[in-house]
């Protein structure tokens, strides 16, 4: 079993288009956050080609990867966890592709 390992931080920027809402169960809000992203992933897909990226979904949707410079970003919408370049124990916790956008945006 591969260890888990606890996002070190937050994106500071607020989600544009899956807010957190304080009370709603983590598997119904898990559920949210999954339907909103993939329904808006034609939508980053194009952002991340206008911007030069290399953007992938795997595993049906459940991971999302985004390499640009050598830079990898790796994305699970479900759970909203951030993994760059591999880098498990300082994972983000990012919400929606909006974040993400910003995020690698930073790296340029």
């Amino acid at each position: 079993m591969r260890k888990r390992y606890r996002d070190k931080t937050k994106c500071k920027d607020s989600p544009e288009i899956s807010k957190f809402v304080k009370g709603v169960p983590y598997k119904i809000r898990h559920a949210q956050r999954f339907l909103v992203n993939e329904n808006t992933a034609d939508q980053f897909k194009e952002h991340c080609k206008e911007q030069g990226y290399t953007f992938r979904i795997l595993n049906e949707g459940e991971h999302w990867q985004v390499k640009y410079k050598g830079d990898c970003f790796d994305w699970w919408p479900r759970t909203a966890k951030l993994v760059i370049n591999q880098n498990w124990k300082n994972g983000i916790h990012v919400h929606d592709h909006t974040q993400l956008a910003t995020i690698i945006a930073r790296t340029k």
